[in-house]
C-alpha cells in the first residue's frame, strides 16, 4: 500500500493540509459574501474545486470551517510565540511594539464583513457561540499577559483589566464602523486606539492616578465645594 512507503505520511498530511487550506479559502470567500446561512457545501465544493465527499472528511460540518478559518487568522494575527519570548526575555519595547502591532494589525474590509458574519451567526448558533467565546478568552489572555508585564502590580491589576476590556471593545467596533461607513479610514483609526492605548499602558506603568485610580472616583459628578 502507498501508506507504507517511507515518507508517504508527511506527504498524504501534507496534501491534506494543503487541501484544508484551499476549502478554507473558498469557504472564506463566500462566508464574506452570501454569509454562512446562505453558504451551501455545494457552493464551497464548487469554489474549491474539491469533491463534497471529501469536504465532508476534512470538516464534518460548516461550523467546523469556520472553526479552522478563526484559528488560522489567530495563529497569525496573536503572534503567540513572540509575546512569549519577549515576556521571557523581559524585553518591555517588544511587548509594547506586540500590543501595537496587534491593535494595528490587518484590518482588510473582506476580513470585517467576515467577523461581522459570525458575530451575527453566533446569535443564532452555539457551536459557533461557543467559538467566538473560546476566541475572546484566547486575545484575552494575550492582552493581559502583555499588560501584567508592561505594568506589573497587584494595584494595577483593576486598571490593567479596564483597560484589556476598552482594546476589545475598539477593536470589535472598527469592521462594523467600517461596514457603516465604508470611506472611513480604518487604519488611521486603528493607528489612533493603538496611540490611545500605549498612552494608558505608559499612564499604568508610571503610576500616574489618572491611569490607575477607580473607574468612577467618588465623588465625580458632584459639587466638592461645602454646603453652605
Amino acid at each position: 500500500m502507498e501508506s507504507s512507503r517511507p515518507g508517504c505520511h508527511g506527504r498524504n498530511s501534507s496534501r491534506q493540509a494543503l487541501r484544508r487550506r484551499q476549502i478554507s479559502e473558498a469557504a472564506r470567500q463566500l462566508f464574506t459574501h452570501l454569509g454562512f446561512q446562505n453558504t451551501r457545501m455545494m457552493q464551497i465544493s464548487e469554489e474549491a474545486g474539491i469533491k463534497v465527499g471529501q469536504i465532508y472528511r476534512d470538516f464534518e460540518c460548516k461550523e467546523a470551517i469556520v472553526a479552522e478559518i478563526v484559528r488560522c487568522d489567530l495563529d497569525h494575527f496573536l503572534d503567540e510565540s513572540d509575546l512569549d519570548c519577549a515576556i521571557v526575555r523581559g524585553d518591555t519595547a517588544a511587548v509594547r511594539q506586540w500590543v501595537s502591532d496587534f491593535v494595528q494589525h490587518d484590518r482588510a474590509p473582506a476580513k470585517g464583513q467576515l467577523l461581522a458574519q459570525i458575530v451575527i451567526e453566533a446569535t443564532r448558533n452555539a457551536e459557533i457561540a461557543e467559538l467566538f467565546q473560546h476566541t475572546d478568552k484566547r486575545i484575552r489572555c494575550c492582552l493581559e499577559r502583555a499588560l501584567a508585564h508592561l505594568a506589573p502590580g497587584d494595584t494595577r491589576s483593576a486598571a490593567r483589566s479596564r483597560l484589556v476590556e476598552t482594546i476589545m471593545v475598539a477593536l470589535m467596533g472598527l469592521p462594523f464602523r467600517h461596514i457603516a461607513a465604508p470611506n472611513v479610514d480604518i487604519e488611521a483609526a486603528a493607528a489612533e486606539i493603538s496611540r490611545l492605548v500605549l498612552r494608558e499602558v505608559d499612564g499604568l506603568r508610571t503610576g500616574d492616578p489618572a491611569f490607575t485610580g477607580p473607574a468612577c472616583p467618588e465623588g465625580i459628578g458632584t459639587d466638592p465645594s461645602p454646603s453652605r
